[in-house]
C-alpha cells in the first residue's frame, strides 16, 4: 500500500509541475487525504484556488483540508480563521455548496459557535438527500448527544437511513440509546455496527462506554465530525 501511495503522490507532484491548478487534479484530493497526504492535497487545492479564483471548489478544498488538519491536531486553532475565510469565499461564489457548508459547520464547532454549526448543517439537509445530508445528520447528532439524546437519536437514525452501510450511525444511535436508559436497544445497535465493520476500532470504545468501563456515553471526547464523501 505504501508503494501505491508514493506512486499517487509522485503522479500528483508531476502533474502539479506540468499543469498547475488543472481542475482534474481536484479529483485526487479525496484519495490523498484518505492516505494521510494532506500536504500534497493542500498544494493542489491552493494552486487551483490561485489559478481559478472564481471556482468555489478550490477555496472549499483549501478550507476543508485545513479543517481536517485542525481536527486531527496537525494545525493549531489559529488556522480556524484562515479556513473560515476560504470556505466563506467558496460560499460567496456558490451559496448552496454543501461541501463548503459542511466544512464551515465543523469550523464553527471548533470555534465554539454551536448555533452557527447547527444552521449550516440544517441547510445541508435542506439541500441534499445523499451522503452530505447523512453526514450532516451525524454531526447534528453529535452536537445534541450531550444535552438532548432523544434529538441525537433522531439524527443518527436519519443518517443511518441515508447511509445504512456506515457503522458510525449505528454507533451514534447506541450512545444516544444508552444515554436514554434504553440499554437493550443500545446493545442491539452496537451489534449492528459490529456486523457492518467488525474491525472498526470505535466499536470497542463505545462498547466500553456501554459496559461502564470507559467515558460517559454523552461525552464528545474523541468524536470527529464527518465531512461528507
Amino acid at each position: 500500500m505504501n508503494g501505491e501511495v508514493e506512486e499517487l503522490v509522485e503522479t500528483c507532484e508531476d502533474a502539479l509541475a506540468q499543469v498547475p491548478g488543472h481542475p482534474l487534479l481536484l479529483e485526487l484530493l479525496r484519495p490523498l487525504l484518505e492516505h494521510g497526504r494532506a500536504d500534497t492535497a493542500g498544494q493542489i487545492a491552493q494552486t487551483h484556488a490561485l489559478a481559478y479564483p472564481e471556482d468555489p471548489r478550490g477555496h472549499a478544498w483549501v478550507g476543508e483540508i485545513l479543517s481536517q488538519c485542525i481536527n486531527y491536531g496537525a494545525v493549531g486553532p489559529e488556522g480556524i480563521q484562515e479556513a473560515l475565510n476560504e470556505v466563506g469565499r467558496a460560499l460567496e461564489l456558490d451559496p448552496d455548496m454543501c461541501m463548503a457548508l459542511m466544512t464551515r459547520s465543523a469550523l464553527h464547532r471548533m470555534a465554539g459557535d454551536e448555533a452557527a454549526a447547527r444552521a449550516d448543517l440544517s441547510r445541508v439537509i435542506e439541500l441534499d438527500q445523499g451522503d452530505d445530508a447523512a453526514a450532516a445528520h451525524y454531526n447534528l447528532g453529535v452536537l445534541e448527544l450531550g444535552g438532548d439524546p432523544s434529538a441525537a437519536l433522531s439524527h443518527f437514525s436519519a443518517g443511518r437511513a441515508l447511509d445504512p452501510e456506515d457503522p458510525d450511525y449505528a454507533l451514534g444511535a447506541a450512545r444516544a440509546l444508552a444515554a436514554l436508559g434504553r440499554g437493550e436497544e443500545a446493545a442491539a445497535a452496537l451489534d449492528e455496527a459490529e456486523e457492518l465493520a467488525p474491525d472498526y476500532p470505535r466499536i470497542a470504545e463505545v462498547r466500553a462506554e456501554l459496559e461502564g468501563e470507559g467515558d460517559a456515553v454523552n461525552s464528545l471526547e474523541g468524536v470527529q465530525d464527518k465531512f461528507g464523501k
